[in-house]
Formats: structure tokens, sequence, C-alpha cells
């Protein structure tokens, strides 16, 4: 995507900062729901970068975009919670479609703008009872609790969103409005690209600290989020936080239609649901190998 000097990054009108608002509020609140997970070091420092250049930089926000998603910390939280990787797709319409590999097979949430589908590879049931499960967006919240303790704290954050994640650039613009931006080590991409680094501590509450890495063209590739260390703004508190990597949506990607074999969800069968349970657990010691370049 061509580095983009438009309203889409640099509105300064009252809807455009709303917007940004709303797109860290929306960041620090999946923060705070998926809080207390993983952790890992990214280095760096060095002086405050001119925050209205390093905006101007940003590629525009995209419609649509896929990402993956993976939430901090040891191997034990994968052994006993459920659902801490993920993988989205963000659709232009905004439609959002997340999968994530369960005991039973890949479960699938497809999140539109009047309900909610789970499949049933996300719960504890006999596979030929039903294949989908439906929930009306007008009971998302309400349900929330419930939605939390059987898919987990991360894929329900999503699925109970009240509209798509913002891409990368999106909330790199909304973060800047917040902080300055302090650069860190670069992150080199799969391709063997180097991508920049730049660190924000966002002020007040727990002084979450931002990092986020931009390519040579310009799109946001990858965001990781922790908490600081209690009175000490800045330093990453250990095991807490999770990293979000940006992927291109390729140009003839089709929204999915929605299941028509959805069952309704019900207040009584939500509480007696329960996720897939783990048939054993193979614990790996010591830094995830996704992260050995950070």
């Amino acid at each position: 995507m061509v580095p983009a000097l438009t309203e889409g990054v640099q509105a300064t009108t009252v809807v455009g900062r709303r917007k940004r608002r709303c797109t860290l509020a929306a960041l620090l609140v999946l923060a705070a729901a998926v809080g207390s997970y993983a952790f890992a070091s990214s280095g760096g420092g060095g002086d405050d970068l001119d925050g209205p250049g390093l905006e101007a930089r940003l590629a525009a926000p995209r419609d649509g975009f896929r990402f993956a998603y993976r939430a901090r910390g040891t191997g034990v939280l994968d052994c006993v919670l459920p659902n801490r990787r993920l993988e989205g797709t963000v659709f232009p319409d905004g439609t959002v479609v997340l999968t994530t590999e369960t005991p039973i097979g890949r479960g699938t949430a497809i999140v539109e703008a009047d309900a909610v589908h789970l499949s049933a590879e996300l719960f504890a049931v006999d596979q030929g009872s039903w294949t989908w499960l439906r929930v009306d967006r007008a009971d998302v919240e309400r349900v929330r609790p419930q939605l939390t303790r059987i898919l987990g704290a991360d894929l329900a954050s999503y699925v109970a969103a009240s509209g798509p994640p913002p891409d990368g650039s999106a909330t790199v613009a909304a973060v800047l409005e917040r902080s300055d931006a302090q650069p860190i080590d670069p992150f080199r991409a799969p391709d063997g690209t180097l991508a920049d680094g730049f660190r924000f501590v966002v002020a007040g509450g727990a002084a979450p600290i931002v990092d986020a890495w931009i390519d040579a063209d310009d799109e946001v590739v990858r965001i990781q989020v922790r908490d600081s260390v209690a009175g000490s703004a800045g330093t990453p508190a250990p095991d807490t936080g999770w990293v979000i990597d940006y992927l291109v949506l390729s140009a003839d990607a089709a929204t999915p239609e929605s299941p028509i074999d959805a069952v309704e969800a019900t207040d009584e069968a939500l509480a007696e649901l329960a996720p897939p349970m783990r048939d054993g657990c193979e614990l790996e010691v010591g830094r995830d190998a996704a992260d050995r370049d950070l």
C-alpha cells in the first residue's frame, strides 16, 4: 500500500479525533480484558520521535485485513486456558471471522452486525448434535461472562467487541495522541526484511506499553501491548500482554455467508457448555520461537 497522507490518518476534525479516541479505548479495553498473560523484551530506547512525522508516515488504515493474535505467557497457560492464539480476518463490510485450534478441531467464530455464530468445535459437545450456535447481537454483552468462561478471555474479547478491531495503522495513530514515540530494536519479518520499531508508554492507569513495528511500505506489521511494572511506568511487566501480527487481505477475499443451520443460544444452554478439554499437554521450555527477534 502506498504511504498515505490522507484524512483517514491525519484527520483533525472532531469526528476524526473521536474515532481515534474510540480506537484507543478499544485497545485499552482489550488489554484489560486479556491482560496478565505474556512477555518478551524488545530492547531499544532513545530520544522521542516527532509524533506528526511518524503519523504522516503511516499507511492509510485498511478496511479489510488479516491478523494473527497470541497472548503472552508460559506454556502452562496454554494448557489450562482456551484459545490464547487465534487468527482473524476483518472484511470491508465489518464482518470478522476468527479461527483457533481446539483439542477437537479448528473452531470458528463469525461476528456480524446482528449476530455471532460459534462453531461446535469451540465447545465440549457431541459434534453430531449441532454445527453452529447463534448468539443475537443484542444478547452478547449480557452473556459475555459465560462466553469468557467458555471461549477464554482472548477470543471472547473479539467476539463481544462492539465493532471490528482496528488495523495497526489506526491503532498507532490513536496511541500517538496520548504518547510520544521512542525507537526500539527492529523486527525481522518472515521475508527477511526489517521493520522499524517504536515504543509508546500510554499515561494513566497501569501505563500500558505499546510497541509497534512499521515496514518499508509504511504498514504496521506488528503491535505488542504489555503492562508497566507497578510504580515504574515504561518498564515492561513480565508475563503480561499480547502480540498481533497484521497481514494483507487478498483482493478476492469474499465475506462468508451466515450459517443457515445454527441453533439459537439460550441462557440455560450457555450455562451448561464448556470448552473442549485437552488430553494431556506438551510444555516447551524457553522463549517462543516466533519471538526470537523481539
